[in-house]
C-alpha cells in the first residue's frame, strides 16, 4: 500500500516498477497456493474482510503487474500532482473514475469469488 501511495504522489518508474513486481510476486504466490491446495482463507488484502485468494485474484494482479511494467518502462510521469492539471474539470471526472475503478478491484476480490463458487456449486 506504501509503495502504492508512494508511486500516486512521487510517480517515480522505480516505485511503479516496484508496485508491478510486488503485484506480480503476489500473483505468482497466489498461483503456487492455489496449485498446492494451500487453504488461504484470506489474501490479507482488505484487513478483516474475508478475501479468499482465486483465480480472479489472479487475473487481476497479473492485470495490474502488466500495467504498471508498462508505466515503469514507458518513464512517463504518472504522480497525480502531474497528472490531475491536465485533466479536464481540474481532475474531478478522472478522481471519481480512478475510485470506481478501485471499488471494482475491491469488487472482484471479494465478492466476485464468493459468487462464482455460489453458482458453480448450484450448478
Amino acid at each position: 500500500a506504501l509503495l502504492g501511495v508512494g508511486a500516486l504522489l512521487v510517480g517515480s518508474p522505480v516505485l511503479v516498477a516496484l508496485v508491478a513486481a510486488s503485484y506480480a510476486l503476489f500473483s505468482a504466490f497466489v498461483v503456487r497456493a492455489l496449485r498446492a491446495g494451500t487453504p488461504i482463507s484470506s489474501c490479507g488484502c482488505f484487513g478483516k474482510i474475508d478475501t479468499p485468494p482465486s483465480r480472479v485474484h489472479v487475473a487481476v494482479d497479473t492485470l495490474l503487474a502488466v500495467a504498471g511494467a508498462a508505466v515503469a518502462i514507458s518513464g512517463t510521469d504518472v504522480s497525480l500532482p502531474a497528472v490531475l492539471p491536465e485533466q479536464p474539470l481540474v481532475g474531478v471526472p478522472f478522481v471519481m473514475l480512478v475510485v470506481i475503478g478501485a471499488g471494482l478491484v475491491f469488487l472482484a476480490f471479494t465478492s466476485l469469488p464468493r459468487t462464482l463458487a455460489a453458482v458453480q456449486e448450484m450448478g
